[in-house]
């Protein structure tokens, strides 16, 4: 018997915040839609062990024959296609390459709240707008990237801003396990989640940093948090070592980063960091019994704002402003180079006392816009996809030959990346 399935398509599986917007999209499709679900993600099978997944493959490796067989199935047996997650509209050529063979069988195609980077390659941005001007839905998560895109000429069909997915997550606040590193922490004590990150060429043209002064800068304004206010710092990792180390194993992830950080501290003893995995909802949990996030990724950020915690954020990407601006938060932005700078960081510190004075939550507020998220029109697609039942058809057939040029074209980039890495190793 035919089933109604859905594709998901994603970079779930490493970063605790793509999990966040995965299990928002999970939630909305499995649990009130009731169709199943192939999964296309970085980790999949993270995520397939914890989820009841029909069946999956990793994104990056899905044009690979070794995968051709199970693509076919997906395609043949899906109604829908939904690409959803973070920045995931970049310069890379692998995730809107499947996107294109999903259109060339047919199959409607939902962008649901994703970020967009800008693209330098003219042929790449060629390809992302011819792609995504074949969608039947876009929905990105702020302003920045509707205008990205616009400015690509991707304007079929009309681009709308929504919140990020990850609003609309629920924290674990029962038999949580992660509320258990608070413990031992006065309850009077000022609570800090803190979480950096690894330099990103993603996000070179907005700026760059090194290890070693984001360290140097971050260990001391850790330091006057603890001098100043007693406080007790938590590290909130995203991207943790244990999710990423069969994908990504040369990645510096955010738990090895901010281990190297608690030896730079006047007072180790006041800072802790998260071990293991965890799911969103159980770090959500933990955020919600916090007194501020300070922190470089935007999901950090996003669920403190889901929880009504205080934020300080450092504006590594255009997001992390965007979003700050989103929430009338613009004035608690600290820009990175008065972070790393040698000279600047005691500017810095000087700023955070009008921070503070900010804390009392029950004064706080967070500017949280809740944009239309246009559930209804997207439930609609889905259903009018699953009621109509539209098959890939004849088109099916094509698949081969179309596989063999689309993993073509993923092998050639494969190999472009390739030189250029070995080249700079070598400048």
């Amino acid at each position: 018997m035919d089933r109604n399935n859905i594709i998901i398509a994603n970079y779930a599986g490493v970063n605790t915040g793509d999990n966040a917007i995965f299990i928002c999209i999970f939630k909305e499709i499995k649990e009130v839609l009731g169709t199943d679900i192939f999964l296309m993600a970085d980790n999949d099978l993270s995520l397939k062990s914890k989820y009841p997944i029909e069946d999956s493959v990793r994104i990056f490796d899905f044009y690979k024959i070794s995968n051709w067989k199970k693509i076919n199935k997906f395609l043949k047996k899906s109604r829908l296609v939904i690409y959803g997650g973070g920045d995931i509209v970049n310069k890379n050529f692998t995730s809107i390459s499947f996107l294109n063979l999903a259109k060339l069988l047919g199959l409607p195609l939902v962008v649901w709240g994703v970020g967009v980077v800008p693209i330098n390659s003219f042929l790449l941005r060629y390809y992302v707008q011819r792609v995504l001007n074949q969608a039947e839905i876009i929905l990105v998560r702020d302003q920045i990237s509707k205008n990205l895109l616009n400015n690509m000429g991707v304007v079929k069909p009309q681009v709308k801003v929504i919140n990020d997915l990850a609003i609309l997550l629920n924290p674990n606040l029962k038999d949580n396990q992660l509320i258990n590193y608070l413990k031992d922490i006065p309850t009077s004590t000022l609570k800090i989640g803190l979480n950096i990150r690894n330099f990103d060429e993603l996000y070179s043209s907005h700026s760059k940093w090194s290890e070693e002064d984001l360290l140097r800068g971050t260990a001391k304004i850790c330091d006057y948090f603890v001098d100043k206010f007693d406080a007790h710092i938590i590290c909130l990792p995203m991207v943790i070592r244990e999710r990423s180390v069969d994908y990504h194993p040369n990645l510096t992830t955010d738990d090895q980063l901010m281990e190297k950080l608690i030896p730079l501290m006047e007072n180790p003893d006041k800072i802790i960091t998260l071990k293991g995995d965890y799911t969103p909802e159980d770090l959500l949990g933990l955020i919600n019994k916090l007194d501020l996030i300070v922190a470089m990724r935007l999901h950090a950020l996003i669920l403190g704002a889901n929880a009504g915690v205080p934020l300080l954020a450092f504006n590594y990407a255009p997001k992390v402003g965007s979003f700050m601006s989103s929430i009338e938060l613009s004035d608690c932005v600290l820009n990175m180079e008065n972070i790393t700078n040698r000279e600047k960081i005691t500017d810095t510190l000087d700023v955070l006392d009008d921070i503070i004075t900010r804390i009392d939550r029950g004064n706080y507020k967070i500017g949280l816009k809740r944009y239309e998220c246009d559930n209804k029109a997207f439930k609609n697609l889905v259903r009018n996809s699953l009621k109509n039942r539209p098959k890939v058809g004849w088109r099916i057939h094509f698949f081969i030959p179309i596989m063999v040029v689309v993993s073509a074209m993923n092998y050639l980039y494969q190999t472009i990346i390739l030189i250029k890495q070995v080249k700079n190793r070598l400048k």
